[in-house]
């Protein structure tokens, strides 16, 4: 069992005393530079103490005259077999130690035991000699399961950044390396484990954008090439390239805000192993970079164990940490339920639950929000328009108010009828989802727009007040203002003189729950402030039809679209480009290539596949101008959605740039 000590004022006499593992102290032989270059590491601790391993430099392997160790931690008074974490530690692959291991020893506490490896660095051994040397790890291990109180049917690969690539490539690349190689030491048993928790790890070398194009980069010396000179290569250290339906269940956690390994490689592999068939939970830390104390929070710990007390089972829900997206939001058809429990600073307790959709690709993308009305609930309204509203290319989100119909009340209330429609609590959580949704990365939060019928559009009226130009423009069916000594569910005037967004108002004539002069009135304040807006009365349609009539969603398509619309990007060939970042241009019909540089007539325009491969080539025939792509290749075919190369060939200049393409 362990041996530790009180920490933080431990002096160098004391810890020599709390080994005996010879005349170097264990705990001095931990200490190592993270990959940012800062010496910030002396001894593993975990609540104040420090942690030892109970078996230190336990000799795996031997290659190329050099000795692989690993040390093993055990959890207290907790006899075995124990399930064991087998944590594979980060540094980009070419520089790091197996004593990083703060991360991990919170799991002692929950009876698991620790294994932490030592692999060959980049900087005297290419790929694939990590992964060789993990996969022998694990073979050594299951050889010695008795000896060391391990139970082979609970190993869990986890690592950190280069580490948490390499968990993965050990759970999903199994065919990389042949396990029946009869030459490896322990070549008989397995190199399988059973789940895997990824720390901001690389999942796709294809998709890490222009600073692996280098042979100095990390990726670019791990494989001794670059992405772009050997591609099958790096696909074949992808594990994203690697997943099938038997695969284990995975859990990724990432940063927003990391800028070493973007965190759309987490979203990414996230999609992948969910189209597979393979269980896959996503956790993104909104403020959260390249590690940091949000990764051992005991919140984020508490779901890493029940993630692997789960493991057997689908654990298909994606987290967007605290806030949770359970399911599919890119399904077209139910997209995803969210929730939010929290009790903010300032005492405000929130319990909020809706229903969540996004077109498929990175975004950023405008985003609707549908406010339903008496009866619904956001399930219900939120899918029978969100389908159309995603058809248009919005996310859509809505939120369970007060008055919705069965389901819990939620947070912040009462649920009482004078809370319903335009109701400050009401209003209070379409605020606070406003924060929650415009704050992911794939949601452009400068075009937000609103819609709602019945007590929704009443939401939606005084919403639209209170967020002035953080909304674009918002537009309601049967709904109004009532005059200010009115009180009950409809805002009054004093709400409706304070909007300041092009608002649209579509009414039934036939309607008997909200009255028709509620809209008139409306109408005609927006009307006298100079408002920019619409008011349309349907002739004979009730309220209830009101809600999906065609003539209705195309005239609020069109209503959004003038104020959401982004003109379409375009691939600037230009001296500025010469540094360029991937640019992702998702479900384009054409790529508009506009070239900056002067006499460039008869110049080339290459567009080339990864492979190096012209797909098309285009001729410049004017000195400046633009060229569209419409996606066809050299054969009149149709290209499929990835990433290519676009290049200018002058006699003054020869340009480069890489985009990642959509459907076409």
């Amino acid at each position: 069992m362990p041996l530790s000590a009180s920490g933080a004022s431990l002096s160098l006499k004391h810890l020599k005393t709390t080994r005996t593992y010879g005349p170097i102290n264990a705990c001095l032989s931990n200490i190592f530079l993270f990959a940012c270059g800062v010496l910030s590491f002396i001894c593993p601790q975990v609540q104040g103490q420090v942690v030892l391993p109970d078996i230190p430099d336990r000799i795996y392997k031997v290659v190329e005259n050099k000795s692989l160790a690993l040390d093993i931690y055990y959890p207290k008074n907790t006899p075995g077999p124990y399930p064991l974490i087998l944590w594979i530690h980060g540094g980009a692959w070419r520089m790091g130690h197996k004593g990083e291991v703060s991360i991990p020893l919170h799991m002692l506490g929950w009876g698991y035991a620790l294994a932490s490896i030592e692999y060959r660095l980049s900087f005297n051994a290419r790929w694939p000699a990590q992964l060789e040397d993990i996969q022998a790890a694990v073979r050594y291990l299951r050889s010695q399961a008795d000896s060391l109180a391990i139970d082979t049917s609970q190993i869990i690969a986890w690592g950190n950044s280069a580490g948490g690539h390499l968990s993965l490539m050990l759970g999903l690349a199994r065919s990389v390396l042949d396990d029946r190689d009869t030459n490896l030491a322990n070549h008989q048993f397995s190199t399988r484990i059973h789940a895997i928790i990824n720390y901001f790890g690389h999942s796709n070398f294809m998709t890490l954008g222009p600073n692996h194009f280098r042979s100095s980069s990390s990726t670019g010396q791990l494989m001794g090439c670059t992405v772009l000179s050997c591609p099958d290569r790096a696909r074949s250290a992808s594990p994203i390239y690697s997943i099938d339906p038997s695969d284990p269940p995975v859990i990724s956690v990432h940063g927003i805000l990391d800028p070493i390994v973007p965190y759309t490689q987490a979203v990414e592999l996230d999609s992948q192993l969910l189209e597979k068939g393979v269980t896959s939970n996503l956790i993104l830390l909104p403020k959260a970079e390249h590690g940091g104390p949000e990764f051992i929070a005991d919140t984020l710990m508490g779901k890493i164990v029940e993630f692997l007390q789960n493991a057997a089972n689908p654990y298909p829900d994606s987290t967007y940490y605290p806030l949770v997206i359970m399911g599919d939001p890119e399904n077209s058809q139910v997209g995803s339920e969210w929730t939010y429990t929290s009790v903010e600073e300032d005492g405000k307790s929130f319990e909020l639950s809706g229903t969540f959709f996004k077109p498929r690709g990175t975004g950023p993308f405008p985003m609707v929000f549908l406010n339903h009305g008496l009866g619904k609930n956001a399930k219900s309204y939120g899918r029978q328009l969100g389908r159309i509203f995603l058809s248009w290319g919005y996310a859509v989100v809505s939120v369970n108010f007060t008055h919705a119909a069965h389901v819990p009340c939620g947070l912040p209330g009462p649920c009482q009828s004078i809370q319903f429609g335009a109701s400050q609590a009401n209003l209070a959580r379409l605020k606070k989802t406003f924060e929650l949704m415009t704050a992911l990365p794939f949601i452009d939060s400068n075009r937000v727009v609103a819609f709602g019928h019945g007590r929704g559009a009443f939401v939606t009226t005084a919403f639209a007040a209170q967020m002035g130009g953080r909304l674009r423009a918002a537009a309601h069916t049967a709904g109004g203002v009532v005059p200010n000594k009115m009180k009950g569910v409809a805002p009054g005037d004093s709400v409706a003189l304070k909007i300041n967004i092009p608002y649209q108002i579509h009414h039934g004539s036939a309607d008997l729950s909200t009255p028709l002069s509620y809209a008139r009135r409306l109408d005609s304040l927006l009307e006298k402030r100079k408002i920019p807006h619409a008011y349309y009365k349907y002739k004979k349609i009730g309220n209830s039809e009101m809600r999906m009539h065609p003539a209705m969603l195309k005239r609020v398509k069109k209503w959004f679209a003038n104020y959401t619309h982004k003109q379409k990007d375009e691939i600037v060939l230009g001296k500025e480009n010469l540094a360029l970042a991937a640019q992702f241009y998702p479900n384009l019909k054409k790529v508009k290539i506009r070239y900056a540089l002067k006499e460039v007539k008869g110049s080339k325009l290459l567009i080339l596949n990864l492979k190096n491969k012209v797909v098309k080539n285009l001729y410049v025939r004017e000195k400046s101008g633009s060229l569209d792509w419409d996606g066809y290749n050299l054969r009149g075919q149709k290209q499929k959605p990835g990433v290519y190369i676009v290049q200018l060939r002058s006699h003054q200049a020869y340009i480069q740039v890489l985009v990642n393409l959509g459907d076409f």
